[in-house]
């Protein structure tokens, strides 16, 4: 026998009704599996914040050393030389040719 069309109306709309609610329950489960992880997300963020700080330190030190390295350089030559002016000469004439 087959079901009166009210029934069959209602068949429908209770397998609706099961869908829409999967639905909604599968979509506050990924929410809350979200809100779970925003400490591992917190955790990386600052992770990769002590690292971009880590390489911007590094890349500052590195150029402190040149600069240091330079500087003490121009500072010991000018004490061998004397004045400023003699050592940018000595110091010109310390580098290899083709060079300024």
């Amino acid at each position: 026998m087959a079901p009166h069309p009210p029934q069959a109306d209602m068949q429908r709309w209770e397998e609706q009704s099961q869908g829409a609610i999967y639905t909604v329950e599968y979509a506050c489960s990924a929410v809350k599996n979200l809100v779970d992880s925003s400490v591992y997300f917190r955790s990386v963020e600052g992770l990769l914040k002590q690292a971009i700080s880590i390489r911007d330190h590094m890349n500052a030190t590195a150029q402190g050393h040149s600069l240091t390295k330079a500087g003490l350089f121009d500072t010991t030559l000018r004490d061998l030389v004397g004045t400023e002016d003699q050592a940018s000469v000595a110091g010109a004439s310390l580098l290899p040719l083709g060079q300024p």
